[in-house]
């Protein structure tokens, strides 16, 4: 899941209260909270996590600079991933099973068992991966 970062305005408007003028970048990041949501978030998942922890408000805005998604491949790290050529083959040796099982473009030109033996040729390596379905 993502990582979000929301200002609490309830709380920055304590701030400048307090302060009596315009807080600094740094001031400012006390009114700041991260939290995690799905990608496809219900009402209900965004109001629990745009509560903020300090005084329960949900007068809170979202924050651009959010950035918190982590691209994993087959179990391993994105620098992982793109210096090992073996992974680039299993990633796209799944892709291909993947596509074969759930969104076959060929699927009503496909003979009765031509699927099957397919996805075996795939996870046994005797299809090349150019030649995937």
């Amino acid at each position: 899941m993502p990582l979000y970062d929301y200002a609490c305005l309830d709380c920055l408007s304590k701030l400048i209260e307090r302060l009596g003028r315009e807080p600094t970048d740094q001031e400012r990041a006390e009114c700041v909270f991260e939290t995690r949501l799905p990608m496809n978030p219900t009402p209900k998942e965004v109001k629990e996590a745009c509560c903020c922890p300090t005084c329960g408000s949900l007068d809170t805005e979202r924050l651009l600079n959010a950035s918190g998604i982590i691209a994993l491949v087959r179990g391993v790290n994105w620098e992982e991933y793109r210096r090992n050529p073996q992974n680039k083959s299993a990633m796209r040796r799944d892709m291909a099973l993947h596509q074969l099982q759930t969104d076959d473009p060929y699927k009503p030109y496909r003979e009765p068992g031509e699927v099957d033996d397919l996805a075996h040729r795939l996870r046994s390596g005797t299809l090349p991966v150019s030649d995937r379905p």
